[in-house]
């Protein structure tokens, strides 16, 4: 396995098209917006080599053999990602250099563990795609310039619809909840850290909270998992000192279970695993969330408990109609009974 450098320079030698990024005229930020950009200019490189080295080794015929009854719909769209993830490298070197800086360019990234077959390296870019998108979630709560924040803006929407495709590819559901969390770098680094050396990204001098055990598969409601973290595991601690939480965009606060009987709860679509040292549940509000008493984590796993009719017809080419209905007058009263509308 090699390590890509320059995910921009693969896609340039591959003859596909780049986006020209739009010209940034160089004015005064601060600190924070230029190690922000550094962060986000390093994630869109992640991502980039991801679809690269993937793209460069599975074929139609390999999504074929792995179950996907139409592989040409999957890999059509995977390569318009990979050309959206090189154009915003582009566009953030850009405004990198229009603040007088470089783009550092130091990391290496591995992507061996999620290269053993197509259905894992699908898997892998529903979570990496998540994180993308939380990594500009983050962003807006870093960036000073009103400028930057709206370049991040329009970058963060084109994520998130990566990401529903990704839901969709893999048999979950479009958009399985009312809301997304976003997670802080440090919590994001700790979910692709495996897969990255060499990076000085940081004049932020990011601490890196400890990993925990990777998924690269969804998983059931009620599945139990043993969690590893470090030399720990969730079956050997002490089960009075620490506890599982899960965080989702399904509600504000997590929700926690004894450290021993630790199972993804019974939410439609992603969910965030934690290990802290403390039952009280933590916020899914990074601005106010009880960063201490985190002891590892976050991991993301998928609860695909409800398969859309979009889902089954990206995946097998075929689905079932039959319990399709029309939402009556007294649903949709009863619907929006409970908002604010």
């Amino acid at each position: 396995m090699h390590f890509i450098r320059s995910a921009t320079a693969l896609l340039a030698a591959s003859g596909l098209a780049l986006a020209v990024p739009l010209p940034k005229a160089k004015r005064i930020n601060t600190a924070n917006d230029l190690q922000t950009l550094q962060f986000l200019h390093m994630m869109e490189e992640f991502e980039a080599t991801y679809y690269l080295e993937g793209l460069s080794q599975f074929s139609s015929a390999d999504f074929a053999a792995a179950g996907w009854a139409i592989p040409d719909l999957v890999l059509s769209d995977l390569l318009n990602f990979a050309q959206d993830q090189t154009s915003h490298i582009q566009f953030w070197s850009s405004a990198i250099e229009a603040l007088g800086a470089e783009p550092i360019s130091t990391c290496a990234f591995h992507f061996a563990p999620v290269l053993t077959d197509p259905a894992t390296w699908l898997q892998f870019g529903r979570e990496m795609e998540y994180i993308g998108m939380s990594a500009y979630m983050s962003a807006m709560a870093m960036l000073d310039d009103p400028e930057l924040l709206l370049d991040a803006a329009n970058i963060m929407t084109v994520e998130a619809r990566h990401q529903t495709l990704y839901n969709v590819f893999n048999g979950g559901s479009s958009v399985p909840q009312d809301y997304d969390v976003a997670l802080t770098p440090p919590q994001l680094l700790a979910m692709v850290g495996q897969f990255l050396t060499g990076c000085e990204i940081f004049p932020m001098n990011l601490p890196m909270v400890p990993q925990i055990t990777h998924l690269f598969a969804a998983a059931p409601a009620g599945a139990p998992l043993n969690w590893t973290w470090g030399n720990a595991t969730s079956q050997t601690v002490d089960p009075n000192a620490f506890w599982c939480q899960w965080t989702s965009g399904a509600s504000t606060e997590a929700v926690v279970q004894p450290i021993t009987a630790c199972a993804t709860p019974a939410i439609n679509g992603y969910v965030f695993a934690w290990i802290t040292n403390s039952s009280t549940p933590l916020s899914t509000d990074i601005l106010t969330q009880n960063v201490n008493s985190v002891v590892a984590g976050p991991a993301i796993a998928f609860v695909d408990s409800q398969m859309e009719i979009l889902s089954e017809l990206a995946v097998h080419a075929s689905a079932n109609i039959t319990d399709v209905s029309m939402v009556t007058p007294a649903q949709a009263a009863s619907i929006l009974g409970g908002s604010t509308v």
